[in-house]
């Protein structure tokens, strides 16, 4: 969906209410959707959307799924980024954000598909967010 992004903004939160509806809020599949559209909302800059999005989401999927699982550790660094994109510039939690998004990669990066390449997009923001002063 290049250059359609809000259409797949609100199609994703439609399919994270239908899966939310009929297999609940705990189940791979919602946290899959959840995962993509506060990854595409942090992408798009809309952090407060994103948050919402977002909310508890990696606890749920820690707790579901175990902390080593693929979508729980896409939840963990969508959580982390947001956090160091939100945090001030050159604060100190901005750069705790990016240290833990740094320790995330590779562990993202090992995974097929999908995962490599958050990976793959992790090391530029981490990237863009140093360079305006984060670390």
């Amino acid at each position: 969906m290049v250059g359609r992004k809000p259409e797949a903004v609100e199609l994703l939160r439609e399919v994270v209410r239908c899966r939310h509806t009929t297999v609940g809020h705990d189940h791979p599949s919602t946290l899959h959707g959840i995962y993509r559209l506060s990854k595409l909302l942090v992408e798009e800059g809309h952090l407060e959307d994103a948050a919402a999005a977002l909310g508890d989401a990696p606890t749920v999927a820690a707790t579901a799924l175990g902390s080593a699982d693929t979508v729980s550790l896409q939840l963990t660094a969508v959580a982390e980024e947001l956090r160091a994109s939100i945090a001030a510039v050159g604060s100190e939690a901005c750069g705790a954000a990016l240290r833990r998004l740094e320790q995330l990669v590779p562990q993202l990066a090992e995974r097929d598909g999908e995962s490599a390449a958050h990976a793959k997009a992790l090391r530029e923001s981490i990237e863009r967010l140093k360079s305006r002063g984060g670390d």
